[in-house]
C-alpha cells in the first residue's frame, strides 16, 4: 500500500482521469489473476502485492474529488473517507457471501474484481457525464458572437488602400461602421493585437515589485455596459489606463506570459484572462467572459487572423458586413477571414438574414453561421 500511496500521488499530477482509468483496470487485472494464483503460495504472494499497488486509486480519487467539490472539499473528502469504509464492509460481506455458498475462499478475488469492473463503469458514466455538462455549460454560457467587419467588393481588409475610390475618407466609412456597431448593442467587442496596436499607446512599464499576481483571471472591473477585450497571446500591449475609447479594457493572454506584464495590466486597473493550456481556448475564454463579466452579445472586429481562428472553432454565430463600393485590388492584400491553407470553405454554411441599403452605396448585409 505505501508502494501504491506513492505511486498514486504521482499520477494523479500527471495525469489524473487516465490514471484512475488504469488504476482500476489494474486492480480488475490482479483480483481476478488472485482467483487463479491462490494455491500457489509464491504466485499468491505475489498477486497480494500487486492489489496492494492498487491501492494507488486512494490518492488519485482524491485528487478528483477536490477538483469537482470546490467550495465543499471538507465535506466532500469527509464522504470520500465514508465510503472507502463502506465499501470495505461491503466487499467483506459480499465475499463472506461467496465463501458461504461454496465458492471458496479464492472467490474473494472474483468479486473484487467484479466490484471493480462496477467502479470503472461508474467513472465511466461520471467523466461522460461532466463532459456533457462542460459542453452544455459552454453553450447555454457563451456569447452571442456576431463578426462585424466592413469591406470594398473585393474582400480587402486595409481601408487606406481602398478608401479613395468610394470617394469619401476613410473616416467617414469607419463612421458608418461605428454606427452599426452600436446599432448591434452588444455588451463588448473583441479583436487581435494588429487591432490593439492601433489603440495600445503605452511603454512597458510593470511594478518593481509586484509580488504574487492572480491568475487565470483578474477582474480589474465588474458590471460595465461595455467592454474592449483585445487577443494578446505574448503581452506585447502596454497601456496608459484602464479604458479605450471609454471602454474597459480586458487582455486575453497565452500561458507564458511573465508574472511581471500581468501586475503590469493589474495596476493598470485592466481585467486579464490568461490561457491555462498551450494555446488559447476561444471557447473556455467566451464562458469566462459570459461567467465573470456577464457579457451576452460580443462583436468580433478582426482582424483576419482572429476572425479566421473563431470561425475554426465553430464560435461565431453571425456575420454583420458592410459592403462599400469600392475596390482594393491588390494582389498581396490581406481579406476579412484568414484560416490557414484549409480555408473555411468545407466547415462553414452561411444563410442571409437581413439587408439593407445605407447612404452613399452602402449596403449592410447580415448571415446566420453554422458549422458543418
Amino acid at each position: 500500500m505505501i508502494v501504491g500511496n506513492i505511486t498514486g500521488g504521482w499520477l494523479a499530477d500527471r495525469a489524473l482521469i487516465p490514471s484512475i482509468f488504469g488504476i482500476i483496470v489494474w486492480n480488475i487485472v490482479f483480483l481476478a489473476l488472485f482467483f487463479l494464483a491462490a494455491h500457489n503460495p509464491i504466485l499468491a504472494g505475489g498477486s497480494l502485492f500487486m492489489i496492494g499497488i492498487g491501492s494507488a486509486a486512494v490518492p488519485a480519487l482524491q485528487a478528483r474529488l477536490m477538483d469537482v467539490a470546490r467550495h465543499a472539499q471538507s465535506l466532500a473528502a469527509a464522504m470520500n473517507h465514508s465510503a472507502f469504509n463502506l465499501s470495505n464492509a461491503i466487499g467483506s460481506w459480499m465475499e463472506g457471501l461467496a465463501i458461504a455458498a461454496g465458492y471458496g475462499w479464492a472467490s474473494t478475488g472474483l468479486v473484487g474484481a467484479a466490484l471493480a469492473a462496477g467502479g470503472l463503469g461508474i467513472m465511466t458514466i461520471s467523466v461522460l457525464l461532466m463532459r456533457v455538462a462542460t459542453l452544455l455549460r459552454r453553450r447555454n454560457m457563451k456569447p452571442h458572437v456576431i463578426c462585424h467587419m466592413m469591406s470594398p467588393l473585393d474582400g480587402q481588409l486595409v481601408v487606406d488602400q481602398w478608401s479613395p475610390s468610394t470617394d469619401r475618407s476613410s473616416d467617414d466609412l469607419v463612421a458608418e461602421y461605428d454606427g452599426v456597431h452600436d446599432e448591434l448593442e452588444c455588451d463588448a467587442w473583441i479583436a487581435g493585437r494588429a487591432v490593439g496596436e492601433e489603440f495600445a499607446d503605452g511603454e512597458p512599464h510593470p511594478p518593481s515589485d509586484h509580488g504574487e499576481v492572480g491568475r487565470p483571471v483578474h477582474v480589474g472591473r465588474a458590471g460595465a455596459d461595455d467592454y474592449a477585450i483585445l487577443i494578446d497571446q505574448d503581452g506585447k500591449l502596454h497601456w496608459t489606463g484602464p479604458e479605450t475609447y471609454g471602454a474597459p479594457i480586458i487582455i486575453v493572454l497565452g500561458r507564458d506570459v511573465p508574472d511581471a506584464h500581468l501586475a503590469e495590466l493589474a495596476a493598470d486597473g485592466i481585467s486579464y484572462i490568461v490561457a491555462e493550456d498551450e494555446t488559447i481556448d476561444l471557447a473556455a475564454v467566451l464562458e469566462t467572459l459570459a461567467d465573470r463579466f456577464g457579457i451576452r452579445r460580443l462583436l468580433l472586429e478582426g482582424g483576419s487572423h482572429t476572425n479566421g481562428t473563431f470561425f475554426k472553432a465553430g464560435l461565431v454565430d453571425e456575420i454583420s458586413l458592410l459592403l462599400f463600393p469600392a475596390i482594393g485590388g491588390r494582389s498581396d492584400g490581406r481579406t476579412l477571414f484568414e484560416a490557414g491553407p484549409d480555408g473555411l470553405a468545407d466547415h462553414v454554411r452561411l444563410s442571409i438574414s437581413a439587408n439593407e441599403m445605407r447612404r452613399n452605396g452602402i449596403v449592410h448585409l447580415r448571415y446566420s453561421v453554422s458549422y458543418v
